[in-house]
Parts: structure tokens; sequence; C-alpha cells
């Protein structure tokens, strides 16, 4: 990271390309999961993708078919990333047996399925969709 004089985008390439197979895949997920607390959303700043993350808790949830952590942490990631089919899916999937160590409590649930249902609801601040911020050159125009 940055903050400990790493290049931007250089800990999002290692993540996707730490180790071959399976497991590269699955760091692709573990790694930018782990460092959520230090950005918002994970997805609108920095130079992690969806499609990578996403692909990496499929290998999770195969490895680990029963747990209700890694099925909840990857519906949550959805969100953020406004994959709503794949949100959905997940929450369907889990029922009522959610972790709530990723959703914090049952309203984030619900304005989830919300949002989902009708794209002109607000999303769950948990989401933390808020708008991108303009760099500043542009604002420095204004």
């Amino acid at each position: 990271m940055t903050r400990w004089y790493g290049e931007p985008g250089e800990w999002e390439k290692y993540s996707r390309h730490a180790a071959p197979g399976d497991f590269g895949v699955e760091l692709a997920s573990r790694i930018p999961w782990s460092l959520t607390g230090y950005s918002h959303n994970i997805f609108r700043e920095t130079a992690v993708r969806w499609e990578n993350m996403r692909d990496g808790f499929e290998v999770v949830v195969r490895r680990f078919p029963d747990s209700v952590k890694n099925r909840s942490a990857y519906a949550l990631f959805a969100g953020m990333a406004e994959d709503r089919t794949t949100c959905l899916r997940l929450l369907d999937e889990l029922g009522d047996k959610l972790d709530m160590s990723s959703w914090v409590n049952w309203t984030n649930v619900d304005l989830a399925r919300r949002w989902i249902a009708d794209p002109s609801q607000p999303a769950p601040r948990i989401f933390k969709l808020y708008p991108k911020e303009e760099p500043e050159e542009a604002v420095e125009k204004l």
C-alpha cells in the first residue's frame, strides 16, 4: 500500500498473481477482504476488480461450502460491487443464517433486498456506494 511506501495498485496486482491455481484465485478475494478497513468501498477506491474477487470467493465457497461467514462476506462484497444478481443469490441461499460480523444488523439486509428489487431505492450504507470524488484537477477547474 502507498501508506507503507508501495506503489499505487501494487498490492492489488500481487493479490491477483501471488500464487498459481485455485489458491492464487482464492487470494484474489482473501487479500482485499483482509484490507477492507483501509478504504470505504474497495472497488471505488482501489484497483481491485470485482471479477477477480468474485472468482476468488467462488473458490472459497467450494472449499468451505458450510461457512456462513464466507458466504455472508461474499454477499456483502457483491453488494459493494453493485452485483445485485450475485448478492441476491447469496442472500437467498443464506436465508436467516447470515453472519452479522459482516452485515452488522438485519436492517442492512432488508435495505439490500429492497435496493436489489428496486434500483431506485437507496443502497444500504453498509455498501458504501458514496459518489466517487472527482480528481483534484477537475475540482480546480470549477
